[in-house]
């Protein structure tokens, strides 16, 4: 296996920064932005040519390795530039399916943005808006509470696979089996799942799941994918722009949702080259960099920073509520969320401050190539932190 230097070689990271947000915005490894450049080069050799004959063939080419990896089969996925673009796509489908008689299902711990697209669609459809409380409820609990917040009304669901502020991951097989057993149309954020856990798109069982791969699959940033489910699920719906794909729901997914005007897919086409890349280098690597993100956690309790939620070996992301006290706005003894931010930045630590349920949490990831040195860097800073409480 190769050591974690020799991984740090391949992504072009400042060396003083301690990066420690690659579940942010992910880091793209030096050998995949080169196939992406010499693709560009191809396409400027004979742009006409492209466009007009081998663009669709290329993407749709793209996505079988992609398939294969996800568990999925290549019809059912379309490329689109992140997340939050395709669980647009998805909501913006269903709003005409949505009326007054309706409800929409959320969680407690969904991503700040989905929650605004999602009442904006409650908005302008009528559908009543609903939070299931899951906080930090265990797996088990997690899908009863879930389940227990569907009602005859309940058209649609929309569930984090690994939540964005509090690191941790939702049992959402369990809860798609069940929430389609009921009729409700089951819609998976996996923004920070692809390449960080194992992923089987077949076995989740949603209607749909949007997902990135430019954080943990190594993919130049803007490429992600959308996957829905059945034939039904494809011809539900509709492309947010309108081009030469048209918009009939018997028209091929890809098809409709690849046609955007001229745009530059080679984010799309250099994926593969992520994927192969994480496969031979980072996957090797990737239960040192877990036990690193053990480790860690056990030295930020030792300071007084409590780990959100329940243990998961799996992730290569954590989030620690900081010491009590600390919240924005609130008073008292707690380390201050915004002087640990300045801390961190001026140290050039790049770790981020979150919050849920009005409590600070520091979020922090260990990728492959995190070394020691970067840990303990995060670690001074928030030992001064907690000696030197607002």
């Amino acid at each position: 296996m190769m050591s974690t230097g020799a991984i740090r070689r391949h992504f072009a990271l400042d060396p003083d920064l301690a990066y420690l947000n690659h579940g942010g915005f992910g880091a793209c490894p030096t050998r995949v932005l080169d196939v992406r450049r010499r693709l560009q080069e191809r396409i400027e050799s004979d742009p006409s040519g492209f466009y007009r004959h081998r663009v669709a063939g290329d993407l749709a080419d793209a996505l079988v390795p992609v398939a294969e990896t996800l568990g999925a089969r290549p019809g059912e996925l379309a490329w689109v530039p992140n997340t939050t673009f395709g669980l647009n796509l998805v909501a913006r489908s269903l709003l005409g399916r949505l009326g007054p008689a309706d409800e929409v299902l959320l969680t407690d711990l969904e991503y700040g943005s989905q929650v605004m697209l999602w009442r904006w669609l409650c908005d302008r459809s009528g559908a009543r808006l609903r939070v299931a409380p899951v906080g930090e409820a265990g797996e088990d609990v997690a899908t009863e509470i879930v389940e227990g917040c569907v009602s005859a009304r309940t058209r649609v669901a929309l569930v984090s696979h690994v939540t964005s502020s509090t690191a941790r991951r939702l049992p959402v097989e369990e809860i798609s089996r069940r929430l389609r057993e009921r009729g409700v149309v089951v819609v998976i954020d996996g923004a920070h799942v692809p390449g960080q856990v194992p992923l089987d798109l077949g076995a989740v069982g949603a209607d749909y799941y949007v997902g990135n791969l430019h954080k943990w699959f190594a993919a130049p940033r803007g490429a992600a994918i959308l996957h829905a489910r059945g034939a039904e699920a494809q011809r539900a719906l509709d492309p947010l722009v309108v081009s030469w794909g048209g918009t009939d729901p018997e028209t091929p997914l890809a098809d409709r949702v690849h046609s955007p005007g001229t745009v530059d897919p080679t984010t799309y086409l250099a994926a593969p080259e992520g994927l192969a890349f994480h496969r031979e280098l980072l996957a090797p690597a990737r239960p040192a960099a877990r036990a690193r993100l053990a480790a860690a956690a056990g030295k930020l309790a030792d300071l007084g920073l409590q780990r959100v939620g329940s243990h998961d070996d799996d992730l290569l992301m954590a989030a620690f509520r900081l010491p009590a006290g600390a919240g924005v706005g609130g008073a008292g003894s707690g380390v201050d969320p915004a002087g640990l931010e300045a801390a961190l930045a001026a140290a050039r630590v790049e770790a981020i401050i979150t919050e849920h349920d009005s409590q600070s949490m520091l979020r922090i990831c260990v990728a492959w190539y995190t070394t020691d040195e970067e840990i303990e860097r995060l670690l001074e800073v928030v030992a001064a932190a907690v000696r030197s409480p607002r």
